[in-house]
């Protein structure tokens, strides 16, 4: 019975609000478009420096071995050489 009696109410307020809701979508969809390409920039650059990130973390515990095998390199480099006269 209540929805009946302020069913004109009702009906009034929604035609009164329409254009301020169609003006509220218009407006969030302009800041979708504008705003949805920096946050893919924004995310691509973080998985890049995670990739990085994760490169660097897998890669460095290999650094000794690194080190290790250019020093043996070296040392045998340096001792084959063919005397010279």
């Amino acid at each position: 019975m209540f929805c009946l009696i302020t069913l004109p109410f009702r009906l009034l307020f929604g035609v009164l609000f329409l254009p301020l809701l169609l003006v509220r979508v218009v407006l969030k969809i302009v800041a979708a478009v504008i705003l949805l390409p920096i946050v893919f920039l924004v995310a691509f650059l973080c998985i890049a420096v995670a990739g990085v990130a994760f490169v660097l973390m897998i890669l460095t515990p290999l650094v000794p071995f690194a080190i290790l095998a250019l020093i043996l390199l070296a040392a045998v480099r340096f001792a084959s050489r063919p005397a010279t006269a």
